[in-house]
């Protein structure tokens, strides 16, 4: 029996919930006037999440001259985006680290995806046209495809039973890219209406929940959410230029056709971003995906 949108809908409503101590973080980030002071408070009170932060701040990585024991000044060494990104990954470890048998991804690579789509993110928020917080950029990239966790299953299960009618649809969308349109045809939804739902049912910022809606859309984001989201929609498409995807959707979506006229994209821009999230995957990947294995 095809699987109903109410169906999946109450899948969300059943998934493990994200930490409080995330979802309290998500929340902070979410806000335009906040302090790392205030970071550190939230943090202070779930050790394993103070173990990883410490973890990390005196790895390799970072190679500090003397090992450093306080928390705040590993969180203010971090800065922000990593010590969201620590959260993120310690905080949703299973869901991230799950394979998505529906998009013939393996375990890891949402996760990988994640990472890279953040660094590119925050780089367009720099050349924004709209002035923007970048580490809500870098935020909206971690999170973005979400709403495939749910999907995956579904979407495995509707694959399995159909026949070469699909394998011609699939080639017709290699040449003219969408694959939102064939969850839809499958699915009467898609990961992006369903990250949302995710996202409103963990009571993430609206500007998160933005990110997850619209990342293939961003014209259609809400106004002042929609710089954010312009950044996060690039960001996705670094990072499977990069190689990094999450399976058979890779790169089986559309450019936003207005996209290069909210940023400050000079010759070459987009190449040293993809050469930024290379370097910075490589330094950072070792010791954030560490805590989310």
């Amino acid at each position: 029996m095809k699987p109903t949108v109410q169906g999946i809908l109450a899948k969300v409503k059943h998934i493990q919930p994200l930490s409080q101590t995330l979802v309290r973080l998500l929340q902070l980030a979410g806000k335009e006037d906040h302090s790392m002071q205030e970071m550190t408070r939230i943090i202070a009170c779930d050790n394993a999440l103070t173990a990883n932060v410490l973890k990390v701040v005196n790895s390799a990585a970072f190679a500090p001259r003397e090992p450093i024991t306080s928390l705040p000044m590993a969180v203010t060494r971090l800065g922000e985006r990593l010590v969201v990104g620590i959260a993120v990954g310690s905080g949703a470890s299973l869901h991230f680290s799950s394979a998505l048998d529906g998009y013939d991804s393996r375990r890891g690579e949402l996760w990988e995806h994640s990472l890279r789509t953040a660094i590119a993110a925050r780089e367009f928020g720099r050349l924004a046209v709209s002035p923007m917080e970048v580490d809500q950029a870098y935020t909206g990239g971690l999170l973005h495809d979400l709403g495939k966790i749910i999907l995956s299953d579904f979407l495995r299960q509707e694959l399995a039973g159909q026949t070469d009618n699909l394998a011609e649809e699939l080639r017709q969308h290699e040449r003219h890219p969408d694959f939102l349109a064939v969850e839809r045809r499958l699915l009467n939804t898609d990961h992006c209406e369903i990250g949302m739902a995710l996202g409103r049912e963990w009571r993430l910022p609206e500007s998160l929940c933005a990110a997850m809606a619209w990342h293939h859309a961003p014209s259609k984001a809400p106004e002042e959410h929609r710089a954010l989201v312009y950044c996060v929609h690039g960001g996705d498409f670094v990072a499977m230029l990069c190689g990094a995807g999450t399976g058979m959707d890779s790169l089986q979506y559309s450019m936003d056709k207005g996209f290069y006229a909210h940023f400050r994209l000079g010759p070459g821009a987009v190449e040293r971003i993809m050469l930024t999230v290379q370097d910075e995957y490589k330094q950072t990947a070792g010791p954030m995906l560490g805590t989310a294995k």
